[in-house]
């Protein structure tokens, strides 16, 4: 089953209010938790055992192909805290920080670091 929406308007999109509402095990976010607004909400309303997070280094190879260039790592929305402190995602560890204050336990699957290429996080319910 595929659905498309906005998942900045899960809480307000008829379709992604029935998607978040089943009780899915897992939740996917390929390549788009930085750029959504609303991760933390997504984080912390989600009831399922587990999500798994791939994200890429957007200017990976902008970096290795124009390395006289300033480009900062991760280009993204805020991430907050449970207790609504922003936190700079500038590595690995700060993006496992950011889901365990949600009550997951993170996993990396891969151990590349976040300003290297692509990393995959699993962040797991006890």
């Amino acid at each position: 089953e595929v659905l498309h929406g906005n998942a900045d308007e899960f809480n307000k999109d008829p379709a992604l209010i029935s998607l978040f509402g089943r009780n899915w095990d897992y939740l996917v976010f390929s390549k788009c938790l930085g750029y959504l607004a609303e991760k933390s909400r997504i984080f912390s309303s989600f009831s399922g055992q587990g999500i798994y997070v791939y994200q890429t280094n957007q200017s990976y190879w902008r970096r290795v192909l124009s390395p006289d260039i300033n480009i900062n790592s991760i280009e993204c929305t805020e991430y907050r805290l449970s207790d609504g402190r922003i936190i700079d995602i500038n590595s690995l560890k700060a993006l496992c920080y950011w889901g365990e204050s949600y009550g997951y336990r993170s996993k990396i699957i891969n151990k590349f670091s976040i300003r290297d290429k692509n990393i995959v996080v699993l962040f797991q319910r006890d």
